[in-house]
């Protein structure tokens, strides 16, 4: 009876068996006799050191690259930043410097149109001295080759005509219309006037056998004094409009 017992659990019960006890070539062997009650089997998984080598390395490189790209990034959005504050600065550095080149244009301009009005004014003025008062002044005391000290006065004014001349001449832009129609009735005015003082040199005589060519030469001197007084007024009033505008 106990022999019939005993062979009824070793059919009922599951075994385990075990061979060749070398590590390296081991078995397991499960044999489960009652279908209606399974053997649960755990089996913790072994560690795929390969796998996590490869996925640790591709997590390092993506970290690498994506620091990389960021700095990349970073440094050239700074670089435009620098390059944009570089140009504002230059831009209004340039800004400065025109209005202050604007500023000194504008007030040397200033400068030389009262220079050139008081010059002008000065040439006007000596040259209508000259081609109306010359004769009557020596007329009285006028003889050949003997110059008084009346006509020395004259002959100075017109020296210092001249020495004005060149100077206006000095700063006028011929490139510009009107100041050059000024340079040229100014030199005109400086020939005619030389032809009036030394036509006054000769004695009463002399003079008046000349007289209508003296007289042309009065009437030449008048006309350019009034068309440079006409040049001069074009000059002051076009050089005034750029002032204004601080050109």
């Amino acid at each position: 009876m106990n022999n019939a017992s005993e062979s009824q659990n070793e059919k009922l019960s599951p075994t385990i068996q075990i061979t060749n006890q070398i590590p390296k070539n081991q078995s397991l062997q499960i044999q489960n006799i009652d279908p209606n009650h399974p053997i649960q089997l755990k089996v913790d998984p072994i560690t795929d050191y390969f796998a996590l080598s490869v996925t640790i390395t591709v997590s390092i490189l993506t970290a690498i690259i994506s620091a990389y790209v960021t700095i990349k990034i970073v440094t050239k959005s700074n670089e435009k930043l620098i390059e944009s504050q570089e140009l504002l600065q230059n831009n209004a550095l340039k800004h400065n410097k025109e209005k202050e080149l604007s500023v000194l244009t504008s007030k040397n301009r200033q400068d030389w149109i009262n220079t050139l009005r008081t010059d002008i004014s000065e040439i006007i003025s000596k040259s209508t001295n000259i081609i109306h008062n010359l004769r009557a002044t020596l007329q009285v005391n006028h003889t050949q080759n003997n110059l008084t000290e009346d006509f020395s006065i004259f002959i100075s004014s017109y020296q210092q005509v001249s020495s004005i001349i060149v100077k206006v001449e000095l700063f006028l832009n011929l490139e510009k219309t009107p100041q050059k129609n000024l340079q040229d009735t100014l030199n005109q005015l400086k020939d005619d006037l030389m032809l009036f003082c030394n036509a006054n040199l000769k004695p009463d005589k002399l003079f008046y056998q000349d007289e209508e060519k003296v007289l042309q030469l009065k009437t030449n001197i008048s006309r350019h004094i009034n068309n440079i007084s006409r040049d001069t007024k074009i000059i002051i009033k076009n050089e005034w409009q750029k002032t204004k505008l601080g050109a």
